[in-house]
């Protein structure tokens, strides 16, 4: 997410997110990131094909890692993917499903642009009105990078 803004992932009307599994220094079983990336692939979110995570699926379209890392165990894993906007509370639905079945920590950071005439990003909107608490820390981006990707507007 650091680098969104530069590499052209960041897309109107959508959110990237990224779970983080097992940060602070409490580890994550590589079974537990198939739990969460198995029920994000059930909500078809577009997982990012750069991420490290992703090198390890056998299908993202059911979120399957391959099985010979299943009894691995990493200090952290990230989770990236983007999806509408409007599908937020889904996410966050799926997201506290897949909680109450593993057994180490995760958070999820969300990012959207601010459209022009904006004061804030949808997101908040949509967080606010579905009671989703949400830490308003970020990183503010004054346009000085420049996308190596071109950034596409939603359809």
């Amino acid at each position: 997410m650091k680098t969104n803004d530069v590499t052209g992932r960041l897309r109107a009307g959508f959110v990237n997110v990224a779970v983080e599994l097992g940060r602070p220094g409490i580890s994550a079983s590589f079974e537990d990131v198939q739990k969460v990336t198995r029920a994000l692939a059930r909500l078809d979110v577009e997982f990012q094909k750069e991420n490290p995570v992703t090198s390890l699926f056998t299908s993202d379209r059911n979120g399957d890692l391959n099985p010979e890392v299943l009894g691995e165990r990493v200090l952290s894993a990230l989770v990236k993917f983007e999806i509408p906007v409007s599908r937020v509370p889904e996410l966050v639905e799926a997201l506290e499903e897949a909680g109450k079945t593993v057994d180490t920590v995760f958070s999820a950071a969300l990012a959207e642009p601010i459209r022009p005439g904006e004061s804030e990003p949808e997101l908040i909107q949509i967080l606010e009105e579905n009671g989703i608490f949400y830490r308003p820390n970020g990183k503010t981006n004054v346009g000085l990078g420049r996308p190596f990707l071109p950034v596409e507007a939603a359809s």
